[in-house]
């Protein structure tokens, strides 16, 4: 084995987001990621900012559909750093990726149709689970048994 190939490389990330809903209908919502690239060769040792932002309007009577406008990139920073190794070779690659692009969706939710979507603080229970627990609130007798744990 060659001990010149023997060499430790990191690679680490760390990411914070924040989501904001205002004036009733209103997401606000960004995310950064740092990626930190370091112990490879020269010129691919690299600090990556990565900043994504959007604003959304829930739309329709039901809130079942949303109209967003995002933008990937702010910085204008993304790029691509990858190493492959082989039995007496480290190859280091450095290739052209997406960077700031802006983007306009439109998303239709059918699960919301007829339902409050507002989220009560926490992700939602299961269909099949809110009709036995609505079912033993208004028939307590008659109502399935709950499972074992």
């Amino acid at each position: 084995m060659q001990q010149n190939l023997n060499n430790a490389y990191f690679s680490q990330t760390y990411t914070a987001d924040i989501s904001y809903i205002f004036i009733k209908d209103w997401v606000l919502y960004t995310d950064y990621s740092q990626y930190i690239i370091s112990g490879r060769s020269q010129g691919y040792n690299e600090t990556i900012p990565l900043w994504n932002a959007s604003i959304a309007r829930e739309i329709f009577k039901k809130r079942n559909g949303e109209l967003k406008l995002s933008v990937n990139d702010i910085l204008n920073q993304n790029k691509s750093i990858s190493r492959t190794t082989g039995d007496n070779y480290i190859l280091d690659t450095r290739s052209n990726v997406l960077q700031r692009y802006f983007m306009l969706t439109f998303t239709f939710n059918l699960n919301r149709a007829g339902v409050n979507t507002r989220n009560q603080g926490g992700p939602q229970v299961p269909r099949n689970i809110q009709r036995q627990m609505n079912q033993a609130r208004e028939n307590p007798a008659t109502a399935p048994p709950a499972p074992n744990p």
